[in-house]
């Protein structure tokens, strides 16, 4: 059987049963070995940054991702999958987050090793706003709400006033020995 080294580009020859085993890309094993040393530039999908491989991996299907780690992150939970996990409903309801919840009764979500208050998200999803240091507030005092229309920023200071103001806060007695 006729070939072609996809090295060197020399044509070779080599029996049919090479070439179904997965065999028979390359003339000889000098042109295997320089074939692997000689990589091709790639950009990740993930992070965007550019890496270097080797052609025969990419004719595998490789080569989409720079590291197992971009690779993990872009198969793992996107932002595009948070509204799933949302038990939408009427515009003044309450939109209950529907996956894990810390124990105080807020829905939280990792992205990227990173872990997020889903009403948070809600609010810079919807808002198109980072939050940073201000702290995400409800009207409606319910933890695993992630309705939009229900949520507001403000600073800790606004957060603990609110706290007071709607009869959340609670005053700690001294423990009874």
């Amino acid at each position: 059987m006729k070939l072609r080294c996809k090295n060197c580009g020399r044509e070779f020859f080599t029996v049919p049963a090479v070439v179904a085993a997965g065999n028979g890309k390359y003339c000889s094993r000098e042109c295997s070995n320089q074939a692997k040393i000689r990589k091709i530039k790639k950009n990740c999908l993930y992070c965007n940054d550019e890496f270097m491989i080797v052609p025969s991996k990419v004719e595998l299907g490789h080569g989409k991702f720079c590291s197992k780690k971009c690779m993990g992150l872009a198969k793992r939970f996107t932002f595009k999958d948070f509204w799933v996990r949302v038990d939408i409903k009427g515009i003044d309801d309450c939109w209950e987050w529907m996956g894990w919840k810390d124990r105080d009764g807020y829905g939280q979500v990792t992205i990227a090793r990173e872990t997020y208050k889903t009403h948070r998200l809600s609010f810079e999803l919807t808002y198109d706003l980072v939050l940073g240091k201000l702290s995400c507030l409800h009207t409606c005092d319910n933890p695993p709400c992630c309705n939009p229309y229900h949520l507001f920023s403000g600073t800790q200071t606004d957060n603990i006033a609110d706290m007071v103001k709607k009869g959340r806060n609670v005053v700690r007695q001294p423990a009874i020995k």
